[in-house]
């Protein structure tokens, strides 16, 4: 049987070995058995393991729902349990497949507010609307967390003057589609100062001005950075499309 020595498998991943011990520590590989001298032994089942990890955690920009669930996946397999792994992929691309959703939902709001074709109006007949949301609520919705939501409201990215029964903040639709806006442009590596300033114009009523004013500060469009995220979550799909084959190859060392 082939087996490798720590820098050999880290070498493959261009990884430090420190890594690959971290990831035997939490779990994300099987435990290594000890050569005579001591000494971690890797073999195949880690390579694929490895591989697996790579395929979940080589795009940083995911939500952490994604990786949550990447992670539950990863941790599966290499307890060596295949059966649940397979369950978790299909969980895992679900996961994906509703952020590939949002993604599209809000390039199509960004072509609205870029294209100034009616994005006013609907706000306008929105306020009319009663649905609303609580902080967790919200963050739920986007894929995000509570802290987060509570950092653009500091930064004045999204205001709400409606309360509930106890008092708590709660939001509305309208806020929901601005906030999937921030949420895409935090993803595409946007400032936060970038967003105030894009939000700001919005607010004005200089929606004409918007994709200037973040290729201005950023150097990459509004509608772009849409694209952008879409065409990137496309390829986390991509990957774990290719898990099931992965966990397959690992059935057979088993077998």
């Amino acid at each position: 049987m082939q087996t490798y020595k720590p820098k050999e498998l880290a070498n493959m991943f261009l990884l430090h070995t420190n890594t690959i011990r971290f990831y035997e520590r939490i779990g994300f590989i099987s435990k290594a058995k000890r050569g005579p001298n001591g000494y971690r032994q890797y073999t195949e089942k880690h390579v694929l393991q490895m591989r697996l990890v790579r395929y979940i955690f080589a795009y940083p920009f995911t939500n952490h729902q994604i990786r949550d669930r990447g992670g539950k996946l990863i941790k599966k397999i290499a307890e060596g349990d295949l059966i649940a792994g397979r369950q978790e992929t299909q969980a895992y691309i679900a996961c994906i497949n509703k952020e590939i959703d949002k993604a599209e939902n809000t390039i199509h709001i960004l072509q609205e507010w870029a294209n100034d074709k009616g994005a006013r109006v609907k706000k306008e007949k929105a306020k009319k609307e009663v649905q609303s949301y609580t902080r967790k609520e919200m963050a739920n919705l986007l894929g995000t967390t509570v802290e987060a939501v509570r950092n653009w409201e500091r930064n004045m990215l999204i205001k709400t003057e409606l309360r509930g029964k106890n008092n708590e903040v709660l939001f509305q639709d309208t806020d929901l589609n601005r906030m999937k806006i921030i949420y895409m442009l935090r993803q595409t590596g946007y400032s936060i100062s970038a967003i105030h300033r894009c939000l700001a114009m919005y607010d004005k009523g200089q929606d004409k001005n918007l994709v200037g004013v973040l290729n201005t500060l950023e150097q990459e469009g509004l509608l772009s950075a849409g694209d952008a995220w879409n065409e990137q979550l496309k390829k986390v799909k991509q990957d774990a499309e290719k898990i099931p084959l992965l966990i397959e190859e690992m059935g057979q060392l088993v077998n």
